[in-house]
């Protein structure tokens, strides 16, 4: 059965996308749609394969990132993910 639809790929190892902007920031970030019902009774989750989405009443969906990354950069994104954060919230308010 498949659960899930890959909606978007960025492959950011692409040679021809550049680094400017991104500092030199690698990774392929793969988004897929995911479907699942819920039991209001004991409100568990339950997959819903992707053949049976148009016919399940209640189905509920959701957009979720997978991030594919070498080892030493997920390493130096560990440690770096709390001033990105700042970062971030600093510049949005």
């Amino acid at each position: 059965e498949i659960y899930m639809s890959i909606t978007n790929i960025k492959n950011r190892y692409d040679p021809s996308g550049g680094t400017s902007l991104s500092g030199g920031y690698r990774d392929l970030c793969v988004c897929v749609e995911v479907g699942w019902t819920i039991d209001e009774s004991s409100q568990c989750c339950t997959f819903v394969p992707v053949k049976e989405w148009g016919r399940t009443a209640g189905l509920r969906k959701h957009i979720c990132e997978i991030q594919v990354l070498l080892e030493e950069m997920h390493g130096i994104k560990k440690h770096l993910h709390r001033e990105y954060v700042n970062f971030r919230n600093t510049l949005c308010q």
